[in-house]
């Protein structure tokens, strides 16, 4: 996949060692807080010494989301994702927030084709 290339690429043209950046996929297929915590916390650790993430990148379910992105806070680990659940955010501490939204702009797609098609 486009991830796993990415990081391939780094780490093939990376001349540095003192950083080198590991992909580990964890397929999660619950919404269960307590198996959501165990695979959160595995990743946090990592699996030997010197390792561990930096960073959580994915998209999650609507229900798991609100664990995912408190473990994101509490710890400071940035939890990139393409998609978030709509809330309300009245409230909250916008500048404690770890979680990213990383989603493309599609409006000029949309006009583009507009203007292909010539539709009024």
């Amino acid at each position: 996949n486009a991830m796993s290339f990415a990081m391939d690429s780094h780490t093939s043209s990376n001349r540095s060692r003192d950083f080198v950046l590991k992909f580990y996929v964890d397929k999660i297929d619950t919404v269960d807080a307590y198996k959501l915590t165990k695979v959160i916390c595995k990743q946090f650790r990592g699996v030997t010494e010197k390792t561990g993430a930096f960073a959580i990148m994915g998209s999650v379910d609507p229900e798991s989301f609100d664990t995912l992105h408190s473990f994101s806070n509490a710890f400071e680990m940035p939890f990139v994702t393409p998609w978030f659940p709509e809330k309300n955010t009245d409230g909250e501490d916008e500048t404690h927030n770890f979680a990213v939204q990383m989603q493309p702009q599609y409006h000029h797609a949309i006009v583009d084709l507009i203007l292909h098609y010539d539709w009024s």
